[in-house]
């Protein structure tokens, strides 16, 4: 199937000459100049096709040109077209075929990376194609094969759709197209320590590049602020992917600690960032591009404007890196560095010797991807992991640098069970049985919600993450008497609410229904993601933004009412 494809050339690569992206960050690289992404995914394709020619324009006229652009589509666009419509819409567009592909990637001279939902999702085939045609160098997210999405039930199917992708990127691997990945996505997100999600980008790499004869790359950094922590797995990936091409494709700006409030603020983290990684791209030449993250990423899809302004403020910051990096001090991060190669390497190792010893064909992609699955995130961090076991701990491990976002949680989860000790909310918790979920990939919004829960003594039974609504009524029917719990972040949960609403009341059945997280939605007339708390209040679903929010509804009595309560 590969070798039919005929290559397309996007805009950028002609403009400047070029047969392939990689091609253009080697170079920069090894002239110790830097490339820049941004990431993008509006309402419409049209909106897209105007947001890129706005950035396009504006860099022109400020020189802050942006070399490639991630392309964001909605989650339907990761799913078969027989079944897309039975999907809530989120907040972006969906990619419907190769001509929308082709006019995002001929727009403007900035290079489409189609990455979400392209591999990685069960329509990760038809995507590639259209994709490849289109000119786009670097290819999906692996990492998100592990993700279950709506009413894609085939798990052997879905993989071994994704092992076909990678097989059409491989026909073309003198070309320099390269199967793109994502740490901050899928299954390294949810372990416990960076060595092994050092050691997991080395499993994918093995997959795409020994198995399937394809090259391989990721992009990581969303879910770390600590700059030393980042530097030091940065250049640990760079070394246990080393390769003729960039292993690493973007480095992600810092999304977890700007603030809702403050939102002028989060451009000082951006600046401060950016300073210190372009001073170490500049020092180490990994052919990474920068993705500085927008400052209202944190409460809606970012605007083409403020993207621009991210990307100001970016340059302006890394525009000093060369005075700067005279006076890092890179010690500590090279120890890190080392210590993380060396233990993600036997991590790795010891999934491999794990897996053979299970009776898994390790030389079968397959067979390596649909086991790693089925095992999830927790058991093969718990079985593999080279270090000391704790079972007081996480996954029952020790690790050597802890990830950001576990710290994080475990913060949010102290501090949600401190507030509902203070104000005695406890015992409404006590007793009671709940089935929880989330309604799209992020799970550590899941997981405070059940560790909350199951402080106070409540039953909890978790769904797991992608969770459609009718997977979340047959876990409630089969658990009979349960109140059900969603966390939702991608702009889908008013049509979720509804659908599930809606099926409760033609099953004749009644359910408390509470929903928390990122509670906004892309309404009629709108062009920017609003608020829509009130609309679920409205469907009879409690709106909760914090597991505190849930007690207090609990305690008062103020649970919603019919069809979704009894």
């Amino acid at each position: 199937m590969g070798s039919d494809v005929e290559l397309g050339r996007s805009a950028f690569c002609v403009s400047n000459g070029l047969a392939n992206e990689a091609q253009h960050k080697m170079r920069r690289a090894a002239s110790g100049e830097l490339t820049w992404s941004m990431i993008m995914g509006l309402g419409s394709i049209e909106e897209q096709l105007e947001g890129l020619r706005y950035l396009h324009e504006r860099g022109r006229e400020s020189g802050v040109i942006m070399d490639r652009g991630l392309v964001i589509p909605n989650m339907r666009t990761g799913i078969p077209r027989s079944l897309r419509n039975r999907v809530p819409r989120g907040t972006s567009f969906v990619l419907d075929g190769p001509e929308d592909h082709v006019r995002i990637a001929q727009a403007v001279p900035i290079q489409p990376c189609f990455n979400d939902w392209h591999i990685g999702s069960p329509a990760a085939v038809e995507n590639t194609v259209s994709a490849l045609r289109a000119g786009c160098t670097y290819h999906g997210v692996l990492a998100q094969f592990v993700w279950n999405l709506p009413y894609c039930d085939d798990e052997v199917g879905n993989v071994a759709e994704n092992v076909k992708a990678i097989g059409i990127v491989a026909a073309k691997r003198g070309e320099m197209m390269i199967v793109d990945s994502y740490m901050d996505d899928g299954m390294p997100s949810q372990f416990m320590d960076n060595a092994s999600l050092v050691g997991y980008a080395r499993l994918e790499r093995y997959v795409v590049e020994d198995l399937c004869g394809a090259r391989y790359a990721t992009g990581f950094g969303g879910l770390m602020s600590d700059l030393p922590s980042k530097v030091a797995v940065w250049l640990a990936l760079h070394d246990v992917l080393r390769a003729d091409h960039p292993p690493l494709s973007y480095l992600y700006g810092n999304t977890i600690d700007p603030s809702e409030e403050h939102i002028v603020g989060n451009l000082g983290i951006v600046g401060a960032e950016m300073l210190v990684l372009a001073a170490a791209e500049k020092r180490y030449r990994t052919g990474i591009s920068l993705l500085p993250v927008p400052a209202t990423e944190k409460i809606q899809v970012p605007t083409r404007e403020e993207i621009a302004e991210a990307h100001a403020v970016a340059r302006t910051a890394a525009a000093r890196a060369d005075e700067v990096l005279p006076m890092l001090d890179f010690t500590e991060i090279e120890r890190l560095r080392s210590l993380l190669v060396v233990k993600g390497l036997e991590f790795f190792n010891n999934i491999l010797s794990g897996l053979k010893a299970g009776g898994v064909d390790v030389g079968d992609p397959l067979q390596v991807l649909l086991a790693v699955r089925r095992i999830g995130a927790a058991r093969l961090e718990a079985l593999y992991h080279p270090g000391e076991r704790d079972p007081g701990q996480l996954n029952g491990i020790v690790p050597f640098l802890r990830t950001e976002l576990t710290q994080r949680s475990l913060g949010r989860r102290d501090a949600e069970i401190r507030a509902i000790r203070s104000e005695g909310l406890g015992d409404a918790i006590r007793g009671s049985r709940w089935v929880i979920g989330s309604a799209d990939s992020h799970s550590f919004g899941v997981f405070v919600l059940g560790e909350v829960l199951r402080e106070f003594g409540a039953h909890v039974v978790d769904g797991g993450v992608d969770l459609s609504p009718e997977r979340m009524l047959a876990l409630a029917r089969e658990h009979q008497g349960a109140r059900i719990a969603v966390s939702a972040h991608n702009g889908q949960c008013l049509g979720w609410g509804m659908r599930l609403v809606d099926l409760a009341r033609e099953r004749g059945e009644e359910y408390d229904v509470f929903m928390g997280g990122r509670l906004n939605g892309m309404l009629p007339g709108e062009v920017a993601p609003a608020d829509v708390s009130t609309l679920l209040e409205e469907l009879d679903i409690a709106a909760c933004a914090t597991v505190r929010d849930l007690a207090t509804r609990l305690a008062v009595g103020r649970c919603p009412q019919p069809p979704a309560c009894g």
